[in-house]
């Protein structure tokens, strides 16, 4: 097979890299500027990792700590977020030494939060940016249909609430698409090296969460097929991709060993309900179509995705077999979990967030063929057109809130996720409408007694740090030149992205 010529490569570097500044700045833009997931625990652990030298902590914790049975107590996640944190540790330490003395702790911990819930805007534009260069390179769609097509997975679903959320469901997010995009590539030019770096990206998504072990199977299945079950090959390949995962595998054993005392038990399945109890039937109609949990709600690039299959299986059918096998499978797993099936407190079916790039490629690849009928079009308009709206306001608001004042309110959680009045996405879009109100009208808030008055704020008015920044006292002349430096910029990339190729250009087929 033809390698990509030079020229091609560097292309594709620039092109990606202005793809990655388009949607950090917009996801910068709407981020709220604070996260409410399980990371700040995370970021605990890398803290604990880069200055105290150790894995666990001495005396118990908060959260989603346990004690061991050696005594120290050791977070119940698995550490892969927290060693992406560890840049971020360390630029906190730095700016908590230089201008505590100076502004003040309170002052400095808003903008080390700030600095650290600022890393999902990081994930989220990776992923969208990986995506992109797969529509460009393998699938050799043009410069305007690729961005199109991310920017629709992007913000016409759930994507978008994730993008401030930094929850290491979304890393996975972003290391499977790199892993795709890599094993796609080696599918088709048969390079080692790509092979090893796809390995090493899902190696790093098992030690994130150990659901990654789905699209690890699902990649060895591809192995197979592209490289037609020829025993010499197969084996060869087999191997190289079982000796990267090594290291990954040894250490998550060993981090189980410590955890929980069994190499193959994971703190996670001691600290949560993840054990295989779920009812199969009625948690499959959940994730899928549920109004409060739907993946196809929220998300409807993979609701029209369903659509695209057999077009794309026709046409791609060893990538439509490995993108099948990770969404079935990773049904059926989560299905049959027990009371944590649908994400319990995240917005929508929380653990779908992983795979929603990956299986909505056959929409991005195959829809324009599928959806040309008038009819069909307009399905897809709406549907996509829902799916906006629905993350639009759930940027406005603040899921986690919700869910807090829904609590508080009585609402239990079958109604949150089956009725059609009460479901977390009919609350969202209705309090969110109230929010912007509240910007023109006097109007009661909706009080979750626990939580901060600045979260109570942004949770009752547009969440998004620009306004929280604001009423937190930074003077309107900075929220303003922040916003229009950030917009300008925007712009200036979106122009430099848009120039890079004249209008319909298609990579060159050599590496197909």
């Amino acid at each position: 097979m033809k390698r990509p010529p030079g020229s091609m490569v560097r292309a594709v570097v620039r092109e990606g890299l202005l793809c990655f500044a388009v949607f950090f700045i917009i996801f910068t833009l709407t981020h709220s500027g604070y996260d409410e997931s399980e990371a700040p625990y995370q970021y605990m652990v890398a803290r604990q990792i880069l200055t105290a030298h150790a894995l666990g902590f001495s005396e118990p914790q908060r959260g989603i700590f346990k004690v061991a049975p050696n005594g120290r107590t050791y977070a119940s996640h698995e550490i892969g977020n927290s060693l992406f944190m560890l840049p971020y540790v360390l630029l906190n330490v730095q700016l908590e030494r230089q201008l505590t003395p100076r502004i003040g702790q309170l002052k400095v911990r808003l903008l080390t939060r700030f600095l650290t819930a600022s890393l999902s805007s990081v994930y989220a534009a990776a992923g969208l940016t990986l995506i992109f260069v797969l529509l460009r390179v393998f699938f050799a769609q043009t410069l305007r249909a690729a961005l199109m097509n991310a920017l629709i997975l992007g913000f016409c679903s759930y994507y978008w609430t994730y993008s401030r959320s930094l929850f290491d469901g979304l890393l996975c997010a972003t290391l499977l698409c790199a892993a795709t995009l890599l094993l796609f590539l080696y599918g088709r030019s048969g390079d080692l090296k790509l092979l090893v770096l796809a390995f090493c990206f899902l190696g790093l998504g098992f030690i994130s969460r150990l659901t990654m072990a789905i699209p690890i199977a699902a990649a060895f299945f591809y192995l197979g097929l592209v490289l037609r079950f020829n025993w010499k090959s197969t084996v060869r390949a087999v191997i190289i991709a079982a000796f990267v995962l090594l290291p990954f595998f040894a250490w998550q054993a060993y981090y189980n060993h410590l955890r929980t005392g069994n190499a193959l038990i994971s703190a996670v399945q001691t600290y949560e309900d993840n054990g295989l109890t779920g009812d199969l039937r009625t948690h499959v109609l959940g994730l899928l179509i549920s109004p409060g949990k739907g993946v196809l709600v929220y998300a409807p690039p993979v609701l029209l995705a369903l659509f695209c299959f057999p077009a794309f299986l026709r046409r791609y059918p060893r990538e439509a077999l490995y993108i099948g096998m990770i969404g079935l499978a990773w049904l059926l797993i989560h299905a049959k979990l027990g009371n944590n099936w649908h994400g319990t407190f995240g917005w929508g079916p929380k653990h779908f967030i992983t795979i929603a790039p990956v299986v909505a490629i056959p929409f991005l690849v195959c829809g324009r063929k599928v959806f040309r009928s008038p009819a069909k079009m307009a399905f897809a308009g709406i549907s996509l057109c829902f799916g906006f709206v629905l993350a639009v306001a759930s940027i406005i608001g603040n899921d986690h809130y919700r869910l807090e004042f829904a609590n508080i309110q009585g609402i239990d959680e079958h109604h949150i996720v089956w009725s059609l009045m009460e479901s977390q996405t009919v609350d969202m879009l209705r309090s969110s409408s109230r929010n912007i109100a509240r910007m023109f009208v006097s109007a009661p808030w909706d009080v979750v007694p626990a939580a901060s008055a600045m979260d109570q704020h942004a949770s009752n008015t547009v969440n998004v740090w620009l306004v929280t920044a604001y009423h937190e006292g930074v003077p309107a002349a900075v929220v303003a030149l922040a916003a229009v430096l950030l917009l300008s910029l925007l712009i200036c990339c979106f122009w430099f992205l848009l120039r890079t190729r004249p209008a319909g250009h298609r990579m060159s087929a050599g590496y197909q």
